[in-house]
């Protein structure tokens, strides 16, 4: 787990310092050994699924880092349940990943559901509220 950690925060430096490429090969190996450990079946695995969905968004790799969010998605409400800070901060990404993608209709979904989560979480002047509406205000606007 330790050699898995070290490879998740030095992901996290190097996407600090806009070293997205090499952030994606640790990442990589991150869940490499966490998979090993444990099968795809745990809540580290789905954490390390979350951040190179992350680290692939920064890339441009849209379709790839939709895909691994939904799944990191799916497995965070599984661990941890459905209302949760994670799985709202996914929602909206993979509403980012729909909305670059071009498909508006499912980014205005996945928006909505992290705007539902946000709502149950966060208090009505919450960060995390603000910036989902504002998105849901400029898909609806046409932006």
């Amino acid at each position: 787990g330790r050699v898995a950690g070290a490879y998740w925060q030095l992901a996290d430096i190097l996407v600090a310092g806009g070293e997205h490429g090499e952030a994606l090969v640790n990442i990589e190996k991150s869940l490499d050994i966490l998979i090993d450990m444990y099968s795809e079946d745990n809540g580290d695995v789905m954490g390390a699924l979350h951040r190179k969905a992350a680290i692939l968004f920064a890339l441009k790799r849209y379709d790839e880092a939709k895909i691994l969010a939904e799944k990191s998605a799916v497995g965070y409400a599984e661990y941890f349940g459905y209302n949760n800070s994670r799985v709202c901060e996914i929602y909206s990404m993979m509403g980012d990943c729909h909305l670059a993608l071009g498909n508006r209709a499912e980014a205005m979904e996945a928006y909505c559901k992290a705007e539902e989560i946000a709502l149950k979480l966060f208090s009505p002047d919450a960060k995390q509220i603000s910036e989902i509406k504002a998105k849901i205000a400029g898909l609806r606007a046409g932006a």
